[in-house]
């Protein structure tokens, strides 16, 4: 309950947010389906940020089980990008936290993109409510954990989707601010 309320302790420390999606998609990648085809770009070295590695895993694991499961039996791309951003282009759409204010830094962006089922209009509201689940009962609690993780890191999630073609999740980090590095993808 203290993750789903932004309250996650643990050591942060600085992290290459790049090296540890790639790190983190070896684990996760076996995982996938052979219908489910995993792209990435993902920079050689990325934008660092302050957090506690596996905390910021966690998200990434989430995000990727939630495309994934979207995919379903059909065949689909999972796309996972890292790059950083400018506080001013983050989108005001369906942005959580709801109060979110960017701090004048670049901000490092986690993309996971799937081409699965879309998000129905109705259930948007309810995406990151404990126990929410258009699944199956015993799950619902990834996308709330996730958003208290990101929260309690001074960051944000933004999601996209259209039913029936699938989903975006950004999930923006704050950069330290000496350590921007430019993009530069695989």
């Amino acid at each position: 309950m203290l993750t789903y309320l932004g309250q996650t302790p643990g050591k942060r420390e600085i992290l290459d947010l790049a090296t540890l999606c790639q790190n983190g998609l070896s684990r996760l990648q076996p995982q996938l389906l052979a219908h489910v085809r995993l792209e990435t770009a993902i920079p050689i070295s990325g934008p660092k940020i302050r957090a506690n590695p596996a905390l910021v895993h966690q998200v990434l694991a989430c995000l990727f089980v939630n495309a994934s499961e979207a995919i379903a039996d059909r065949s689909g791309t999972i796309r996972v990008t890292v790059d950083t951003t400018p506080p001013g282009v983050i989108s005001d759409g369906y942005r959580r936290p709801a109060d979110f204010q960017p701090l004048d830094t670049a901000y490092a962006c986690l993309t996971v993109t799937d081409t699965g089922c879309g998000i129905a209009a109705a259930d948007f509201g309810k995406l990151f409510d404990p126990f929410f689940t258009t699944k199956f009962t015993g799950r619902g609690m990834g996308l709330a954990v996730a958003l208290g993780i990101v929260r309690s890191h001074d960051g944000a999630i933004v999601v996209e989707s259209t039913p029936g073609q699938g989903s975006t999740f950004r999930v923006f980090f704050p950069v330290r601010q000496h350590d921007v590095v430019p993009h530069r993808h695989d």
